[in-house]
């Protein structure tokens, strides 16, 4: 049985939200962990994009495939590439101007 399996990161609609600390009418946000990583949050409907755009694609076919967004680099550290899945794909994820601007109703 062919499988592609989407390994989603931190989602961005709850851990960016005001809930765990992140205040954007205000420019305040908490940061979780010491600040020395790089940390990928995604949206849910990026990772949903990306399973669909899978379906039936051969290159991805039997394969986990990393489903990262926007990078928000604390301190050092690496992101998460996803130039790959992306072109391989074809998606467009979402950027924090794209996230704060539906998180702030603009």
């Amino acid at each position: 049985m062919n499988y592609v399996s989407p390994q989603a990161n931190y989602f961005m609609e709850i851990w960016l939200s005001p809930a765990l600390g992140f205040d954007f009418a205000n420019h305040a946000a908490r940061v979780f962990g010491d600040g020395n990583q790089a940390t990928s949050f995604v949206s849910y409907v990026d990772v949903a994009k990306a399973a669909v755009a899978s379906l039936g694609h051969p290159t991805v076919r039997n394969r986990m495939i990393p489903v990262g967004g926007l990078m928000l680099v604390l301190a050092k550290g690496l992101p998460m590439d996803m130039e790959p899945i992306i072109r391989e794909l074809n998606l467009r994820l979402s950027s924090v101007e794209d996230y704060a601007r539906k998180v702030m109703g603009n």
